[in-house]
């Protein structure tokens, strides 16, 4: 399900066949590293997720892709406004420490 995870050269390997959720935040990884203000990344993110939320995920996509940002947290590419606001998408409420 996850073969296409890969860490050379970027977070995921773009393939035919990937997943909605994994095009969703192959996506919003993508605005986060072309961001040229840090402090825009929490907006970016917030209508991202708006975006995600009006698509219509099925609580399976929801599972992939609350995996999926886990293991963005080890992308060793993101900075650290970006890691932050990935976990604050994962678990909404708490704030990063």
């Amino acid at each position: 399900m996850f073969a296409s995870l890969a860490s050379h050269g970027g977070f995921f390997r773009r393939r035919s066949n990937a997943s909605r959720a994994e095009e969703d935040l192959q996506a919003l990884l993508a605005r986060m590293r072309q961001r040229l203000y840090p402090e825009t990344i929490p907006a970016l993110a917030s209508f991202w997720l708006k975006t995600v939320c009006t698509i219509g995920y099925s609580l399976q996509r929801w599972r992939e892709l609350s995996h999926l940002l886990e293991l963005a947290l080890d992308e060793p590419l993101l900075d650290d406004c970006s890691r932050e606001v990935i976990v604050e998408i994962r678990n909404p409420g708490r704030r990063a420490s």
